[in-house]
């Protein structure tokens, strides 16, 4: 049962008659349904933020009213009689807005409304197409389909030749692969989902570094999970950590060695931490510390990445590395969702590992994105250093610059959508009230930079100065 909603404290009405009456809608509506069961009296407290004795209250007068029946063991239940009495209710238009990934945010609906009249999309967190490698990518392709003699699901976890390539690479970030294994996931994004609903109990609190990925934060949200900003204090237990150390998206920042050991000396030993890494191997000068999995504590630490940012959004294969008593879990959840990740993309992906074509690729992603990197610090450096912050991105695919005015970042993003530019503003990332957007050099070449960075420098002048 994902749970959504509050009582209001602000109004008249009693806590326990706004609860009541929540489930009732929700019943009546075909959101919860006969036989299905309800949180604790105490777990839905902590979601309702409310006094235990205020749920009892409201299960009571559901139980009166017939909605909720309870068994001999204790569990709570919407009534079978109930439900099937209130059905009539619920039509075909009942269920487009069913279930628990939804996006009500009006950011994405004007996008969807005007994407057509965009020239520069500076918002895509992928490569363009100059940079996908794909020569090498339909001569890898013919050789696995001409190799390719099993056409099954595979194995549960993934690809045995996949799953120790991948071993290999965790034992060279410094991962002891003794007590962890690798469960091979459709993209990153289904690994945080995965991670989200079957180790997180629903209401409990999840800390993040704030603002964070836009997708975690609707995963975390379809949970019904408690999203806090994190900062370090003087409280150690939490529920759980969302940690992207590594060319943080959006702000692309990146976590010292030592903040990395300080960080996991204090929290890492009793808390489960997600550690998000798909931005790793794209460092333009330097490489990055090892994962936080790697340091002491790292047991309680789930280790999420993909080879979306590095070989091909469309491949969708991703992979989780974890304690084994955790991916059986994982894998146990994830098959029933989709039996398992498509057999021939972990074949392209093996095939990819095993030559050495896939080094030289990253080498180049890395080159031609460190130029437009230092395009774009030139550019805001000149025409730019009175209207944005920012600092020098060390990797990943982003800028994250910052009104020096405190200019709204919907401001920024619905004039730039006028002017047909593409921006992401900070807002979507969880930051309210933001003055920030995300620039996405990734997905455009050099000559589209340059003239989204003047489309920019008009939507800035209009802004402040009205010109």
């Amino acid at each position: 049962m994902i749970i959504n909603w509050k009582p209001d404290k602000s109004i008249e009405t009693p806590l326990y008659i706004q609860i009541v009456d929540y489930f009732i809608n929700m019943i009546k509506k075909g959101y919860f349904v006969a036989k299905e069961r309800f949180p604790s009296q105490r777990n839905l407290a902590e979601i309702f933020s409310v006094n235990r004795s205020t749920v009892v209250l409201a299960m009571d007068e559901l139980k009166a009213q017939g909605f909720v029946i309870t068994n001999g063991k204790g569990g709570t239940y919407v009534s079978k009689h109930c439900w099937i009495k209130n059905r009539e209710n619920i039509t075909l238009n009942s269920f487009l807005s069913l279930g628990i990934l939804k996006r009500k945010n009006k950011i994405y609906k004007k996008i969807e409304e005007n994407y057509s009249k965009v020239k520069v999309d500076f918002s895509k967190g992928e490569l363009d197409e100059s940079l996908y490698p794909n020569n090498t990518m339909k001569k890898i392709i013919a050789e696995v389909s001409f190799e390719i003699s099993d056409l099954s699901y595979g194995n549960k976890n993934g690809d045995k030749g996949l799953i120790k390539k991948i071993k290999e690479e965790m034992i060279d970030l410094g991962i002891d692969m003794e007590q962890n294994d690798i469960l091979i996931v459709s993209g990153a994004t289904q690994g945080l989902f995965l991670v989200a609903l079957g180790m997180i109990s629903q209401g409990n609190i999840i800390k993040t570094r704030m603002p964070s990925y836009m997708k975690s934060l609707e995963i975390f949200n379809a949970a019904g999970l408690k999203i806090e900003d994190f900062s370090y204090d003087k409280k150690t237990l939490y529920n759980a950590f969302y940690m992207i150390p590594t060319f943080h998206n959006p702000t692309t920042n990146l976590m010292s060695s030592l903040d990395r050991e300080f960080f996991m000396n204090k929290y890492g030993r009793h808390n489960l931490i997600i550690e998000d890494d798909v931005f790793r191997d794209l460092w333009y000068d330097s490489e990055p510390p090892n994962p936080l999995k790697s340091y002491v504590g790292g047991e309680n630490v789930i280790y999420v990445n993909s080879f979306s940012k590095t070989l091909a959004t469309g491949l969708r294969v991703g992979w989780i590395c974890a304690s084994s008593d955790i991916i059986k879990k994982l894998s146990e959840i994830k098959s029933q969702i989709d039996s398992s990740t498509a057999l021939i993309n972990q074949k392209i992906v093996l095939k990819w590992l095993e030559s050495s074509e896939y080094v030289k690729n990253i080498n180049n992603i890395r080159k031609e994105l460190k130029k437009r990197r230092d395009l774009i610090d030139d550019i805001l450096s000149r025409d730019f250093k009175d209207i944005f912050l920012w600092s020098i991105p060390k990797g990943g695919y982003y800028y994250w610059i910052k009104s020096k005015d405190n200019i709204k970042a919907l401001d920024i993003f619905e004039r730039a959508l006028e002017y047909g530019l593409l921006v992401n503003p900070g807002d979507l990332y969880g930051e309210k009230e933001s003055s920030s957007i995300r620039i996405s050099f990734a997905s455009c070449e050099e000559e589209k930079i340059k003239g989204g960075f003047k489309i920019l420098k008009k939507v800035m002048n209009s802004l402040k100065y009205g010109l």
